[in-house]
């Protein structure tokens, strides 16, 4: 009986081992097939014609390592950013800052982000590989950004301009003809939450939104851009 019982749990080990290493090695064939499908289509260029220009409207890319938002001037009143995108409330309030970023991004990540905390693990799978809903998180800035390693430059035509911020504009959930404000503060005294169009996941990121803006603006960038990396690459 004893030894019917020890020949049974060993089985019953081997089983299980074996199926972990199932799971396993499918986990790491998803793992290799995604970085090579984004290593593809990093390297794949799109609107390669772009030509930067000497004078027009100054933009940024910026990222934190691992999420990129576009930035944008303020400018005048009669700026169409400044009309398109800004709530009245907002547009009066920052009416004399230079620039305001735009970033979307995964609603839950975003959210459990705040006071430097870092989302769950459970959070973050789920952001991956459940289509969730999204945010825009919209900030201020007084004076330009500076330059630099995770700081990319842009001068684009008036056209090109109209057609970021028309890209951005479309990523806002609107009702009522107006952006939906969430009602808490974002992550410091001059930035905020709106509700967005899309749900993210592992093949729709908040990289992939930034590359996709640039695409429509005719800028040269990499046609597939789920990692900053991608967003950068001919950035830089």
């Amino acid at each position: 009986m004893t030894q019917t019982l020890l020949f049974l749990s060993f089985v019953t080990i081997r089983v299980f081992f074996r199926y972990f290493l199932y799971v396993l090695l499918a986990w790491m064939g998803l793992l290799v097939a995604y970085a090579l499908l984004a290593a593809a289509g990093t390297f794949v260029a799109v609107n390669r014609e772009f030509k930067p220009v000497d004078s027009g409207i100054t933009v940024f890319v910026t990222t934190n390592g691992f999420h990129t938002d576009v930035i944008l001037p303020v400018r005048q009143r009669r700026d169409k950013c400044f009309r398109v995108l800004l709530p009245p409330e907002l547009a009066s309030r920052y009416a004399e800052h230079a620039y305001v970023s735009f970033g979307w991004g995964d609603r839950n990540f975003y959210l459990e982000s705040y006071n430097g905390n870092f989302p769950a693990v459970t959070t973050i799978l789920s952001t991956l590989f459940v289509p969730g809903k999204t945010l825009m998180h919209v900030d201020f800035y007084k004076n330009a950004p500076k330059v630099g390693k995770r700081v990319k430059r842009l001068v684009l035509t008036p056209g090109q301009y109209e057609k970021l911020v028309d890209f951005v504009d479309a990523s806002f959930l609107q009702q009522q003809g107006g952006f939906v404000k969430l009602s808490q503060v974002g992550y410091y005294a001059t930035d905020y939450f709106f509700e967005a169009e899309g749900r993210y996941h592992l093949f729709n990121t908040c990289n992939v939104w930034t590359g996709n803006a640039l695409q429509q603006a005719g800028v040269k960038v990499s046609y597939w851009t789920p990692l900053e990396r991608s967003v950068f690459y001919y950035l830089e």
